[in-house]
């Protein structure tokens, strides 16, 4: 399971993504879509442990 409760996320102490909530049932499949810019690879870097991230438990 992947649970995040509101984490803030970003690069450098700049935030770019704040109060993420995002709950992933085992066996679940997920889709990340959104525009250019809009914190997709900052949440999957976020999750690899690149990029910063309070609040973050996985």
């Amino acid at each position: 399971m992947l649970r995040l409760d509101g984490a803030d996320l970003g690069y450098g102490g700049a935030p770019v993504l704040a109060g993420v909530r995002l709950h992933v049932a085992p066996g679940e499949r997920v889709a990340l879509l959104g525009r250019s810019g809009s914190g997709k690879s900052t949440l999957l870097a976020a999750l690899h442990g690149v990029a910063q991230a309070r609040g973050l438990r996985v």
